[in-house]
């Protein structure tokens, strides 16, 4: 019963033209023109660190979540670094350092 069936929806594919595009060249195709889209996407990215200076206050000093979070960030030794921190002692000096 299954081939009987399988063999008439095979002849009914073949016979009509536009059937035929959409199953088999179609998706050739398309898959075609994503990968020449999406070939190099992630070498075109790349990541640098991110500067920033840090104004070391009292402030600063008592909150321990932005200190810890901060030293995982910025740490150079860790594969999570995504800071390269300066800290400061003025407010005049993280501003020139913006510049």
């Amino acid at each position: 019963m299954f081939f009987h069936h399988f063999k008439y929806s095979f002849k009914t594919l073949f016979r009509d033209r536009m059937l035929i595009f959409w199953t088999f060249a179609f998706p050739i195709i398309l898959g075609t023109f994503f990968s020449l889209a999406f070939s190099d996407i992630e070498k075109s990215e790349s990541f640098s660190l991110i500067d920033i200076a840090i104004l070391d206050n009292e402030e600063f000093r008592n909150q321990e979540y932005f200190k810890q979070s901060f030293a995982v960030l910025g740490d150079e030794n860790s594969d999570q670094q995504i800071f390269r921190i300066q800290y400061v002692e003025t407010e005049d000096d993280a501003k020139f350092l913006l510049q």
